[in-house]
């Protein structure tokens, strides 16, 4: 934890957001939950917020603050993406926007402002294409950021009870007091 902040980037792109956040998971979640209040600004202009990743207990960060960047690419429309292709897509993805965090991390103030105005150009071979992202929005089987709370805080009951079985795992003996 480096103190109680969080880094990361958000790409805009045209139709999307692409933010990969780095941080405390408490700071993180509240994060999250502020994108879905209901009367939230987020909210308003948002269709839908998924949850493509999340993973804790990292051994360091990539970014060494937190970016925003717009990226200036052509508009394009969603590419078809099911599962399997979701399956292998999302960490790659998520492998390259960390490896743009360390190439970031490593410039100079100078260099960076520059590399986050003009990313397309500077570091185009690390984004996801547009039509990647826009396709895993669509994607019936990626999580919503409704459906990734419903499964963080309570797995058992949003999965209909698999993680809660022997099937899974044997369940522990019952404690008694």
């Amino acid at each position: 934890e480096q103190g109680g902040t969080i880094t990361g980037i958000s790409m805009l792109m045209p139709g999307v957001c692409l933010a990969q956040i780095e941080g405390p998971q408490r700071l993180i979640v509240g994060t999250l939950r502020a994108l879905q209040q209901p009367n939230g600004r987020m909210k308003q202009l948002s269709a839908s917020i998924h949850m493509f990743l999340s993973v804790q207990d990292t051994p360091g960060r990539c970014f060494d603050a937190y970016f925003t960047s717009p990226v200036k690419i052509d508009a394009a429309g969603a590419s078809g993406v099911d599962v399997e292709q979701a399956v292998n897509m999302i960490p790659e993805m998520s492998v390259n926007i960390l490896k743009l965090g360390r190439q970031l991390s490593e410039m100079d103030r100078g260099m960076r402002d520059d590399a986050t105005e003009n990313l397309k150009k500077k570091m185009g071979d690390t984004l996801p294409r547009i039509q990647d992202v826009l396709g895993l929005t669509q994607c019936n089987d990626i999580l919503t950021l409704e459906d990734f709370f419903d499964l963080y805080y309570s797995p058992a009951k949003c999965l209909g009870g698999p993680l809660d079985s022997e099937v899974v795992w044997p369940l522990p003996p019952s404690l008694n007091f």
